[in-house]
C-alpha cells in the first residue's frame, strides 16, 4: 500500500485498490440518488463501489494525511471504448477522443471537505503527470455545481452541460495540456 502523504500517489497493489473502492463507497453511499450510485457496481455487502465502464484502463490516485485516506481520484486511460461521460450522454469530436483520458471520479472523504482547494491543487499535479506520461492532449471529467467553480481555477473549461434530473445540472469539463517547448 502507498505510504506517501500530502500528495496524490498512484495505487497499484490489490490491498490499496480495495481500500480505494471502499472509500469511494463510503463517500457516495449516503447519496442513493447520485449518478455514481445508480451507475457504478455497488457491493453493499463488501461496501465497495467500482466503475461500470467496459474495458477501461484504470489508474487510482490516493491522497493521505498521516497515513489516513483523505481523497481519491480515478482515471480511465482507454479512450477506445465507451467513456463514462458518453454514458451520461455527452459527446466529443472523434479526433479529440483519440487523444483523451477521463477522470471517472474525484472524491474527498466527508471528514476532510474543508480542504477542497488543497486537494484540487494536488490532484491537478497528478492529472498533468498522467497526461504527459501517456501523451494525452485532453482530459475530460463531469462535475456538478459548485464543484465546476473549483475546476475552473485549475484551467478546466466547461464544454457542455445538461440536466441530470429535475434539480441537478451536470457539466462536461475539459483540461487541455499545454505544449512543452524545449530550449535548444
Amino acid at each position: 500500500m502507498t505510504e506517501n502523504n500530502n500528495v496524490f500517489s498512484i495505487v497499484t497493489d490489490d490491498q490499496g485498490k480495495e481500500e480505494f473502492y471502499r472509500n469511494l463507497y463510503l463517500s457516495f453511499h449516503k447519496m442513493p440518488e447520485s449518478w455514481v450510485m445508480n451507475n457504478y457496481k455497488v457491493d453493499h455487502k463488501k461496501k465497495t463501489l467500482c466503475p461500470n465502464v467496459p474495458h477501461y484502463k484504470e489508474v487510482l490516485g490516493v491522497y493521505r494525511e498521516k497515513n489516513v485516506f483523505v481523497a481519491g481520484c480515478m482515471y480511465n486511460l482507454n479512450s477506445n471504448g465507451e467513456m463514462q461521460f458518453e454514458k451520461i450522454g455527452f459527446t466529443i469530436a472523434n479526433q479529440e477522443k483519440s487523444q483523451c483520458c477521463e477522470v471517472l471520479s474525484f472524491f474527498i472523504m466527508p471528514v476532510k471537505k474543508n480542504k477542497p482547494f488543497q486537494l484540487a491543487a494536488s490532484s491537478s499535479e497528478l492529472n498533468k503527470s498522467i497526461m504527459k506520461n501517456n501523451k494525452f492532449k485532453y482530459m475530460y471529467a463531469t462535475a456538478v455545481w459548485p464543484t465546476t467553480k473549483i475546476y475552473k481555477l485549475y484551467r478546466w473549461e466547461e464544454v457542455d452541460s445538461k440536466s441530470l434530473n429535475s434539480d441537478r445540472v451536470i457539466s462536461l469539463i475539459r483540461y487541455t495540456r499545454e505544449e512543452e517547448h524545449s530550449i535548444d
